[in-house]
């Protein structure tokens, strides 16, 4: 039983254990503040450390390439500029990717001319050494570390245009090697197809054939494989030619001047013939009648015998500076050019000579 001399004291014990635990809650609440403090400090210096090294890594990867692969082959378009080849052209395209500016340091280094149309270039690995020696130098000093794959040899081959529009053009020229003088259109072009990325060389073939709107051309191409394959194309032409036209109705062996005919451009896709030329015109009459507005072909006309047989013709035999001639009578009938023997009046001797004109025949060496 508690006395009354026990009760202040139990109340003064009470008293200063409210104060120790007031002041264990203070120190307590101080504590975690400091420690708030320091935790929140460490995690700023790490997310500032994760940062920077965050920032090292992307300049890092922008500024250095692991690995450069030189291509076994590459093909260049034929529309690609004549110029320098630069070692860029060999790289796979792939190590441009995270790094473009890789690529403006590797067109600096030149390794050759850009080969033409359907040529090679070709580069060993021993070749190449001393190129990507310097590429090695220049990228060092630019901040990369690159490491070259380079084949035991590199092919550069700039390939022919393999399309709708290089294959008319191709026809198209071959077309006017026939005919120098015609307008050539292709209106239609029927041939199997070919994958161009698989074609070397390619050329437009001709089988002999005259020039007409529908014709077969041959297509000879070189697989990157060095197969090659022969494809038949059926083409179909427009050809217009200029050509002499008559401007007045002729009679059968009436001869014809330049006077009578007038130059037209006509179409000749169908035509069964080859028109006159001026030198036709010249040693040829009429071999039917003919109507104003008509085409004049060589089967239009016949070279005239400037000679007959029986005719009395002149002899003649000499130069320039000296002509002996003597009258003769033709022993057969001649046109321009032609041989024809001619015996001598009172001897009887029979000399040949060649027709220069009408009554004409002179004796050359």
């Amino acid at each position: 039983m508690r006395t009354g001399d026990e009760t202040p004291r139990l109340a003064k014990l009470s008293k200063d254990h409210r104060m120790k635990q007031g002041l264990g809650l203070m120190a307590l609440s101080a504590l975690c503040l400091f420690l708030g403090g320091q935790v929140a400090a460490s995690s700023s210096e790490a997310r500032d450390l994760r940062e920077l090294t965050a920032q090292e890594s992307s300049t890092t990867s922008a500024a250095s390439v692991s690995e450069v692969t030189v291509r076994p082959t590459t093909l260049l378009d034929a529309d690609v500029a004549d110029g320098d080849l630069t070692l860029a052209d060999l790289i796979e395209p792939r190590a441009w990717t995270n790094s473009p500016e890789l690529k403006r340091h590797l067109q600096q280094i030149t390794i050759s001319d850009t080969p033409a149309v359907g040529e090679d270039r070709s580069f060993t690995r021993e070749g190449l050494t001393s190129v990507i020696h310097e590429a090695e130098a220049r990228l060092a000093a630019a901040g990369y570390t690159v490491r070259f794959r380079v084949p035991s040899r590199a092919v550069v081959r700039r390939r022919y245009s393999y399309n709708s529009e290089a294959l008319r053009a191709a026809i198209e020229q071959k077309a006017r090697e026939m005919c120098v003088d015609c307008r050539i259109r292709v209106k239609r072009i029927d041939v199997a197809p070919l994958k161009p990325e698989e074609i070397k060389r390619w050329q437009v073939q001709t089988r002999g054939e005259r020039l007409r709107g529908e014709m077969l051309f041959q297509i000879e191409a070189e697989l990157n494989d060095y197969r090659v394959r022969s494809l038949p194309a059926r083409v179909s032409l427009d050809v217009q030619r200029e050509v002499p036209v008559l401007v007045r109705a002729v009679q059968a062996g009436e001869r014809l001047t330049s006077e009578d005919v007038r130059r037209e451009w006509r179409d000749l896709a169908w035509s069964q013939d080859t028109p006159a030329s001026d030198m036709d015109l010249l040693r040829s009459v009429a071999a039917r009648p003919m109507g104003a507005g008509e085409l004049l072909w060589k089967g239009s006309l016949r070279r005239e015998n400037l000679i007959r047989h029986g005719d009395v013709v002149r002899l003649q035999i000499g130069t320039e500076a000296l002509q002996i001639s003597t009258e003769g009578v033709a022993q057969g009938q001649g046109q321009s050019g032609d041989s024809v023997r001619v015996k001598i009046g009172r001897s009887g001797k029979v000399l040949s000579g060649v027709v220069v004109d009408k009554g004409l025949v002179e004796i050359r060496p």
